[in-house]
Order: C-alpha cells, then sequence, then structure tokens
C-alpha cells in the first residue's frame, strides 16, 4: 500500500514484512490442525460410543463435520501463503473461497439448528 504525505512531494511505501507473514500463517496453520483433532476426537467419540447416539451430539457432529472442512481449507491457504508467490499463483482458489463461503453459512446454520433444538426440548417440552 502507498500512502501520500502531506506535501505530495515524495511517496512512502508502507509494506507488511514478510516475518509477519510467516508468524501469521503459522499460528493459522497450527490452530488449523488442533481444531480439526479436536473435531476429530468429537467425531470419533460421538460414533464409538453407543450410549452419545442422540438427537443433540447428531448435531454437534454436524458441528463438528463443517467446522473440520472449514479448518482444512483454512489449513490448504496457510500453506499456499509460505510460498513466495502466494498472491499470484494459487491453483483452485475460486473453489477454496467457494468452500470458505458455503462453511460460514453451514456453521452459522448448524449453530441456528442447535440452538433451535436445545429451545424446543428444555424450554417448550411441557407443552407435548
Amino acid at each position: 500500500q502507498a500512502f501520500l504525505d502531506e506535501d505530495a512531494s515524495h511517496m512512502t511505501i508502507n509494506m507488511l514484512t514478510d516475518l509477519f507473514y510467516t508468524v501469521n500463517f503459522t499460528i493459522s496453520i497450527v490452530a488449523s490442525a488442533i481444531g480439526f483433532t479436536f473435531c476429530t476426537i468429537v467425531l470419533l467419540v460421538i460414533i464409538t460410543h453407543r450410549p452419545c447416539h442422540n438427537p443433540a451430539n447428531l448435531l454437534v457432529c454436524n458441528t463438528c463435520l463443517i467446522v473440520a472442512i472449514y479448518l482444512i481449507n483454512t489449513f490448504i491457504g496457510s500453506v499456499y501463503g509460505f510460498r513466495e508467490d502466494w498472491a499470484e499463483k494459487q491453483p483452485l482458489c475460486h473453489l477454496r473461497a467457494h468452500f470458505y463461503l458455503m462453511c460460514c453459512g453451514l456453521i452459522c446454520y448448524a449453530y441456528f439448528i442447535e440452538a433451535l433444538s436445545r429451545l424446543i426440548f428444555i424450554v417448550f417440552h411441557h407443552y407435548r
């Protein structure tokens, strides 16, 4: 990004350093790996233990699956960020953007369905 000074006689360049991007992408990769690990653990526990098979945990599995897809997308984008030409050449960039937007909408939808389910089962259970 280039900014003009007040006197407009010379231009000051304000660019972020490579260290900023390296730290940012590293934190993103670590956070994605940790989140994906937790999502996988939750999914495996709910799938393998019979007492956990109920509608509330099914909704949790839905949310974990969507979040896992989102974290995989974030991981792939962060790995591409370590390349020197990451801003110009990213294969399937449009597909990753589509998955990002889809996951954001589906996460909101999953939380809405969980909240609605809990409202019906906890608050309105006595109206049956």
